[in-house]
């Protein structure tokens, strides 16, 4: 048996045998909750504050809010597969998309990200700068 737990401690999240791993698991918070209002946002909010709003509103704690702006991008925005490929990187431009965003929202979020609330696909940039955009806001509303 001790040479066993050797074993047990390289897979070990806690580099002790797995019997302590569950004492671990146990302290995770659960984010049901917060992944169902995100799955529940409606689909018509207009602009990237009330989505914000929306999705950040009901929680106290930044993590909670954090993890309901991830699963509304990650369940709302697609990967831009043909921009990745052909290295290019759509960014907002009012004229052709409209002045569909408010100057506090320009401010916030990076054109990257605008772009990607407006057109719904994005690559990693847009989603960094959503998701950044988003959690400054929630956080100035704690």
């Amino acid at each position: 048996m001790s040479d066993i737990v050797p074993k047990f401690k390289k897979v070990s999240l806690t580099g002790a045998p797995f019997s302590s791993d569950a004492e671990y698991y146990k302290t995770l918070r659960n984010y049901e909750l917060a992944d169902a209002h995100a799955r529940n946002a409606p689909k018509d909010i207009p602009t990237l504050t009330e989505t914000s709003k929306y999705l950040c509103s009901p929680f106290d704690n930044i993590e909670e809010k954090a993890r309901s702006v991830y699963v509304w991008l990650c369940l709302n925005l697609t990967y831009d597969k043909v921009n990745r490929k052909n290295h290019t990187l759509p960014k907002y431009n009012a004229e052709v998309m409209g002045p569909s965003f408010s100057e506090e929202e320009k401010k916030i979020y990076n054109d990257f990200a605008l772009c990607a609330f407006y057109l719904k696909t994005c690559v990693c940039t847009g989603f960094a700068g959503l998701f950044e955009g988003k959690y400054f806001y929630s956080t100035m509303e704690s």
